[in-house]
């Protein structure tokens, strides 16, 4: 909507209104559909370019999730590669991974060439593991043979608890704080997200199947992540709102059925997972 003035907004704070102390319009470039050029003319770099980059394009992050499962892989690509297809001609991405493992995937910084951004997001990376449908790690929760592994982390060596996410997501916020005149975007594909654990633990975790010592082995760990996460989530908070970061989470998953939930087809899990990825979202889920 062009044409906007400071004057045509309002600002109010617990229903006072306050003042506007800056105000810069954003004028983005319309993205030209070139009818009479192959398609694949966008898609290729160009064999000159330019650093004096017009400042009103957006920022976009596109990241990758931990919990991606094998058969979600693919469609999370294609919602990666469906961003790709969106950028304007002033425009830059990249492509980033909460995962630590060395075969999460390649990295792309910034970048307004498409091609890169493709051939990252294209590539194999690494992807949630299934509970064990039975036997000593069976998680109680596992009802549909396709849960996901430790998704609280619990036993997780490069995710203790799950912050390695906002974690990342306040990296990605600090490197983005300084930039001046784009819209900043996160584009957050994945299944779970942790935002908060009570001093009980995870209320899908509480109940009589879960007892210390279940098939030789301690299911339930109240309040062990509690501190971490919440101290962890604060600072994403605070750092994507310094940066004026804005998260919308897309879930791989597509239509959720209890056969091929993340989280085993538990009722209260499956609520668990919903509302955490709208709380992740500053935007739209």
């Amino acid at each position: 909507m062009r044409g906007l003035t400071q004057s045509d907004f309002t600002i109010l704070e617990d229903g006072k209104a306050r003042p506007i102390v800056a105000f810069v319009p954003v004028e983005l470039a319309e993205a030209t559909q070139e009818q009479t050029s192959a398609a694949w003319v966008r898609d290729v770099a160009p064999d000159v370019i330019t650093n004096r980059a017009r400042p009103e394009g957006r920022l976009v992050v596109i990241m990758f999730d931990w919990s991606i499962r094998f058969e979600d892989q693919l469609l999370a690509q294609r919602i990666g590669k469906a961003a790709v297809d969106q950028l304007g001609p002033d425009d830059l991405a990249a492509v980033v991974f909460t995962s630590a493992f060395a075969n999460s995937g390649m990295p792309q910084n910034f970048t307004a060439d498409r091609a890169r951004l493709q051939a990252a997001i294209n590539q194999p990376f690494a992807v949630a593991l299934h509970n064990p449908p039975y036997g000593p790690g069976h998680d109680p929760r596992n009802g549909n043979g396709v849960m996901i592994d430790d998704p609280e982390g619990y036993e997780s060596g490069d995710c203790h608890c799950r912050v390695c996410v906002p974690e990342t997501i306040s990296r990605v916020a600090d490197a983005v704080r300084d930039v001046q005149g784009r819209r900043k975007t996160l584009l957050f594909i994945g299944t779970y997200f942790r935002t908060n654990e009570p001093l009980s633990g995870p209320q899908s975790r509480q109940g009589p199947q879960f007892k210390p010592g279940l098939n030789g082995r301690q299911v339930i760990y109240p309040g062990e992540c509690s501190a971490q996460v919440t101290s962890a989530r604060e600072k994403m908070q605070r750092a994507t709102s310094l940066a004026n970061l804005t998260i919308h989470t897309i879930d791989p998953v597509g239509v959720e059925t209890d056969m091929n939930s993340p989280m085993g087809g538990s009722g209260v899990a499956l609520r668990e997972r919903q509302d955490e990825l709208r709380a992740l979202a500053q935007g739209r889920t």
